[in-house]
């Protein structure tokens, strides 16, 4: 019951107990002071007594957002729309952005995962999203394509957030992001008292536009960011030759008292040059921050001077044992030896995680990689989870990195990203799904695919599902039919393939010269194996001449309409004849339509 039909309620007991007593004046007296106080206390009272709404978008909603049946088309119509404490759920799909979304309300803003609600921004120059309110939770969606061309507001060209405390951005994929400014501060993410948990920063900066950016991937001067996997992206500084001071932090730049707790930082680059500072994985310019449980490896810098450049770099006025005290049971390879009981990596990314194949972004730790077992579990809050949902803790202790080992992370595609790739083993998108050995794991395939010449659509028929033989040779375990399907985990799952079949098919009719007619459906789908039939409705004083078109052979005509069982797109086209016309009446008359340039007798 909310506070104010609590509070009438009371005053109506209180009315009718004074009344009772039959003493009015005094009831009425007592009524109005207490009336008084109670609008007074109501006005005080903070929106956290309000009711919270949720509100839904989808990318082609039509309606006002209140309810699952009726969404908006408007990422930002629904935040106006919103009051804080509010939540807007975002449907599976692609948004294609022409503005900012702006976040200027505490708000709950949900998607249906990571690679299933994708935010791309297309307008030039304009980032994805900001986040100005504090409270805000961003959760299971794709951040892409901003890019970052104003000078006066350049940073966070995926997500800027300007609040000032408890933003939570969980389990999103940031990605493809980009600038061509002379000074940016996060390409990616820029955090700012703001928590960055179970998410992928990948590919931010690729092109490497711009110069004197710090962190690639993300940059933050206070808050945290954990059980995070940052690669592939790409900062620089720019600097007079021989300075010597922080590198830009290819992955990450912590500017603050910034906290970075059980992330995998790899493959990332420092393009700096004229310069000796370096950072390649991440950089640090305070000694505020902490790094616990944490794997740098496999990072670059252009300008390394000290043997470890490669993987980290922090600010000239810091010395090396106040670097190494604030950092705890991390990995690093290029001969990196700071922090307290780290572990030092001799082997490549290759030897350190399993291969799931180029366009995978899971960096699963092999067993022998020394990260297994290697974290430390007590010097702060584990998560409960990794970045995919494994438990920690699976071992004796926490493994080092955004994955836990103990489990196989397999994909299950749930859909294919083109024409090409149907029944394919390496779709461009897919899921990833966490089996446990001995487990029963449930895979399934949702959702249907239009192919690129929209004319056929494409549903899960089957699956099969491959394994490593004793010799290390892929052999296929087991298939079956339809888009969902049991299995107990082994240990030797390399992939899950699933097939595709048509449908469903475009069937399309027109007419060759306007005027002559009509003809109905014009554009319909139609199941694999119906009956689809086309009518023909001449204008006075025409009649039908032909139907043309790729129509199946087992087309079968009459008075004014086509008909067949439909098994692939059809196109057709229909003409008709002025019935004065003797040359197409003498066809009629004698042999009936033309189609597809052979003649058929008519009825």
């Amino acid at each position: 019951m909310c506070l104010l039909c609590y509070v009438r309620i009371q005053l109506t007991f209180i009315y009718f107990e004074l009344v009772m007593k039959n003493n009015k004046e005094q009831s009425q007296m007592k009524l109005n002071g207490l009336f008084v106080a109670i609008a007074v206390f109501l006005l005080s009272l903070p929106c956290a007594f309000a009711a919270t709404a949720t509100w839904y978008v989808s990318p082609d909603g039509t309606g006002d957002g209140t309810s699952e049946n009726s969404p908006t088309n408007s990422i930002n119509g629904a935040i106006t729309a919103a009051v804080a404490g509010d939540t807007i759920i975002l449907a599976e799909g692609e948004y294609l952005l022409t503005s900012q979304v702006t976040v200027s309300k505490k708000l709950t803003i949900t998607g249906a995962g990571r690679q299933k609600t994708i935010l791309r921004q297309t307008a030039s120059g304009s980032r994805v999203m900001e986040i100005t309110a504090n409270s805000t939770v961003i959760q299971k969606m794709g951040i892409t394509g901003g890019f970052a061309t104003n000078k006066n507001d350049p940073h966070g060209a995926g997500i800027l957030c300007t609040s000032s405390s408890s933003v939570r951005i969980e389990d999103c994929d940031i990605y493809d992001n980009g600038h061509n400014l002379s000074h940016i501060n996060g390409i990616g993410v820029r955090l700012n008292t703001a928590t960055l948990l179970r998410c992928r920063v990948y590919n931010n900066n690729v092109n490497n536009k711009g110069t004197n950016v710090a962190g690639g991937g993300v940059h933050m001067t206070t808050g945290t960011i954990k059980d995070c996997i940052i690669y592939g992206n790409k900062a620089c500084r720019s600097a007079k030759k021989g300075e010597t001071d922080h590198g830009a932090g290819g992955g990450v730049c912590v500017e603050g008292n910034g906290k970075v707790y059980n992330c995998t930082i790899v493959g990332n680059t420092d393009t700096t040059i004229n310069y000796s500072g370096g950072g390649g994985g991440i950089s640090f310019t305070t000694s505020g921050f902490t790094m616990v449980n944490t794997v740098v490896a496999g990072n670059s810098a252009s300008s390394s001077v000290r043997d470890y450049d490669n993987a980290v770099s922090y600010k000239c006025n810091l010395t090396e044992d106040a670097v190494s005290n604030r950092i705890f049971n991390c990995a690093f390879d290029s001969g990196c030896y700071l922090g307290v009981d780290s572990v030092q990596l001799t082997k490549s990314l290759d030897e350190l995680f399993e291969s799931f194949g180029d366009d995978e972004i899971i960096y699963h730790p092999k067993e022998n990689s020394g990260l297994v077992d290697s974290g430390n579990s007590t010097k702060y809050e584990l998560s409960s989870t990794d970045i995919y949902g494994v438990a920690r803790v699976t071992g004796d202790a926490v493994d080092i990195g955004a994955v836990e080992r103990n489990s196989v992370y397999e994909r299950a595609m749930f859909i294919t990203s083109s024409f090409e790739n149907l029944g394919a083993p390496v779709p461009a998108y897919g899921m990833f799904t966490a089996c446990t050995e001995g487990e029963e794991t449930v895979f399934s395939a949702t959702g249907e695919y239009i192919a690129s010449d929209l004319k056929t659509k494409y549903k899960v028929s089957g699956y099969k599902v491959y394994t490593n033989s004793t010799d290390g040779v892929e052999v296929l375990d087991c298939s079956g039919t339809g888009d969902s399907f049991s299995y107990e985990y082994k240990g030797v799952v390399t992939r899950v393939e699933w097939q595709w079949e048509p449908s469903a098919y475009l069937v399309k009719s027109s007419v060759s010269a306007l005027g002559g007619g009509t003809v109905s459906p014009v554009e319909t789908g139609v199941n694999d194996g119906d009956d689809i039939v086309l009518a023909a409705e001449p204008s006075p004083g025409y009649i039908v001449s032909s139907w043309t078109g790729d129509l199946p052979s087992t087309a079968t005509l009459s008075d004014k309409s086509l008909s067949w069982k439909v098994t692939s797109p059809v196109d057709a086209v229909i003409a008709f004849t002025s019935e004065t016309n003797e040359t197409e009446t003498a066809v009629l008359h004698v042999a009936g339509w033309t189609v597809n340039g052979t003649s058929q007798d008519g009825e």
